[in-house]
């Protein structure tokens, strides 16, 4: 009876491993604790040109999600505010399992 193959190894993208590196280190966002809606921020995980990335919860289902919201200066530009709204359109098009779902 022959054994079960080694499981491969899957190699975590360079991205994905900065992105956990700042994860850890992220300093206390005042944001933690905020509600948004159903969501309730946990802590940042990223900064981008339009935004920030935080964990958070839902809080209804306890499902822990990523929660990006647009920074200030992007929600008082409308230009800016329709390509974050174009992103998040974008992104529930594609199903993909390296690729973030898109909830709301």
């Amino acid at each position: 009876m022959a054994g079960r193959p080694a499981a491969r190894k899957r190699r975590v993208p360079l991205q994905v491993r900065r992105m956990l590196a700042l994860a850890m280190k992220s300093e206390p966002s005042p944001q933690t604790g905020r509600r948004f809606g159903d969501y309730r921020v946990v802590r940042l995980l990223a900064r981008g040109g339009m935004g920030r990335v935080y964990e958070a919860e839902h809080v209804p289902s306890g499902r822990l999600v990523a929660l990006k919201l647009p920074d200030a200066s992007t929600s008082s530009d409308e230009t800016a505010l329709r390509r974050f709204k174009a992103e998040g359109r974008l992104l529930d098009s594609v199903a993909h399992p390296n690729i973030v779902r898109v909830f709301e």
